[in-house]
């Protein structure tokens, strides 16, 4: 589960889609493969024993036929010419059927079973030659005899039937064999198909329902966090082990879950300067997170302190009026802002002029000191600060200045009294 976790939301969705596709893959190719195994089945019936057993139904009719003709170059001497065409004809029918028997694969007890029919149909094709020989000759009678039941031709034509109905009784039990073959095979591709259908349908559902918990669980713990977060509750009734689990999380998750803890963090720090504030200690530090941090901004109504000449903002302010945030000044109403805290001997505007001790570090007159330090509102000349750094300032700075502190002091008290 760690391990699921630490996928990206993307990588888990595209793997489980992923997942789910080589499921219904395996399945069509576990469909083909049967399928194809039944095609097979059904070209070996057709091959093996219909088509012989077809191949063979046309030699006996050849061969009942040549019996009737045989009959007939007897009976009907004025038709004889035309008839021995006909029986010539019926040997080479007879001929071609069995020869094309002969060319598929036989089985043992099929070129057993053809050996005799063979013996059989060589002796037959001599005997019936012999009649046409004797009626050809005049001695009709000696034909006719030679046809009667219980003749040697009679015998060896009920040879032929026992040759050809044993050639169709062995294709026709492999047709039956085969057909047996099939219904099994019918039977396991059903069987196998249930089977993988269940496991791929259980493996789906199990994948969905990993996923979606590795998903929904943390972002119901984390919608629920931010809806009290909006509240005011800073979720300390979270366990802290439920909080690590979101926050180690290495995908979208964890990165939203480590925004959010860090999130409270903040705001309870916040909280505690807040409160420490309000209690009258004006000295705490503030760490910001950013040059973006707003809350000096929204904590006192501050403004920003620095300048910068290619700032979309830099118009923001109009020079011929005070502006109404607290800790900077156009001079032009400069009574109403923190003057009164300015020491009589600093001057106004104060300049920042740089000095270099013996050491050769560099200071600033007046540095730690409340004047008017011009630049500030985002312009370089024109709006002026309270000090030269301040948190307002200078993102590195760690603390607010007296005037932003006394600022921030007064609009608690103000927010209070509300």
């Amino acid at each position: 589960m760690k391990a699921l976790n630490n996928l990206k939301i993307g990588v888990k969705l595209i793997g489980s889609f992923l997942v789910i596709a080589l499921i219904l893959v395996v399945l069509s190719v576990l469909s083909y493969t049967s399928i194809n195994s039944l095609k097979n089945n059904m070209a070996e019936m057709y091959h093996s024993s219909t088509l012989p057993i077809q191949q063979i139904g046309a030699a006996s009719s050849a061969l009942y036929k040549l019996r009737g003709d045989i009959y007939k170059f007897i009976l009907l001497p004025d038709e004889r010419s035309s008839i021995r065409q006909a029986i010539e004809q019926d040997f080479a029918a007879v001929n071609e059927q069995i020869d094309l028997y002969r060319a598929n694969q036989l089985t043992q007890e099929e070129t057993e079973a053809l050996k005799q029919f063979d013996n059989a149909w060589t002796l037959y094709q001599r005997m019936a030659r012999d009649i046409v020989s004797k009626v050809e000759s005049g001695d009709d009678q000696a034909a006719l005899d030679s046809i009667k039941t219980g003749s040697e031709l009679s015998s060896v034509r009920k040879a032929l039937d026992d040759a050809m109905n044993n050639l169709i009784e062995i294709n026709r039990a492999h047709a039956e064999e085969l057909d047996t073959m099939g219904d099994n095979t019918v039977q396991n591709i059903l069987r196998i198909l249930i089977i993988a259908s269940v496991v791929g349908v259980l493996l789906a559902m199990g994948l969905g329902l990993v996923i979606t918990r590795s998903i929904n669980t943390p972002l119901a713990i984390m919608a629920g966090g931010l809806q009290k977060l909006a509240q005011g509750d800073l979720n300390r009734d979270i366990a802290q082990e439920v909080k690590d689990a979101i926050m180690g999380r290495r995908d979208e998750i964890g990165i939203a879950g480590k925004g959010l803890g860090q999130t409270e963090l903040y705001l309870q720090e916040m909280a505690e300067v807040a409160s420490r504030i309000a209690s009258g200690d004006l000295t705490v530090k503030v760490t910001p997170k950013c040059e973006k941090d707003e809350f000096g901004h929204a904590f006192g109504a501050l403004a920003d302190e620095y300048q910068n000449a290619d700032d979309a903002n830099a118009d923001f302010y109009d020079l011929s009026v005070e502006p109404w945030e607290p800790n900077i000044t156009t001079l032009v109403d400069f009574g109403k802002k923190w003057k009164f805290m300015v020491d009589k001997k600093t001057p106004i505007p104060t300049p920042a002029i740089v000095q270099t001790n013996k050491k050769g570090e560099i200071t600033y007159t007046y540095e730690n000191q409340i004047g008017a330090f011009e630049g500030a509102g985002y312009r370089d000349k024109g709006i002026y600060r309270p000090t030269l750094s301040c948190i307002m300032r200078d993102f590195n700075k760690l603390e607010f200045c007296p005037v932003c502190q006394y600022a921030i002091k007064q609009n608690i008290l103000f927010q209070s009294s509300k």
